[in-house]
């Protein structure tokens, strides 16, 4: 398939290296095109807001919600195609590998009050 004309350069640039480097389908070439579609018009509306401001006329500018919508869309498709630029950490704390392990407070002995007299006073 062809690089579709109506892209920008970025994202011909983009299906170029993509499309060189990976075997796709024809529905993955047009799950292709749908990503860099959104993510010229993601760019797209970066640069309205860049120019016009997160607020027009004492309102959110709408196209703020554009350019999350638009993100979004793009990382999905590349996702479904296997192209994630990052692929999705383990969900929760890190594990802390490499790090010391955390200092805990010295255990007191059962029969011991609670706080010391020193600390109290």
């Amino acid at each position: 398939m062809m690089i579709p004309e109506h892209l920008s350069d970025e994202a011909k640039a983009m299906w170029e290296r993509v499309a060189t480097e990976y075997e796709l389908t024809p529905d993955a070439l047009m799950l292709l095109r749908v990503a860099l579609e959104n993510w010229d018009r993601a760019q797209q509306a970066r640069e309205l807001v860049t120019r016009k401001g997160l607020v027009l006329n004492g309102r959110r500018n709408p196209a703020v919600d554009i350019e999350k919508q638009c993100y979004s869309l793009f990382m999905r498709a590349m996702r479904q195609l296997g192209l994630d630029i990052e692929e999705p950490g383990p969900i929760g704390r890190p594990s802390g590998d490499g790090l010391p392990p955390p200092r805990l407070p010295k255990k007191k002995p059962a029969d011991a009050p609670l706080f010391d007299q020193a600390e109290v006073n």
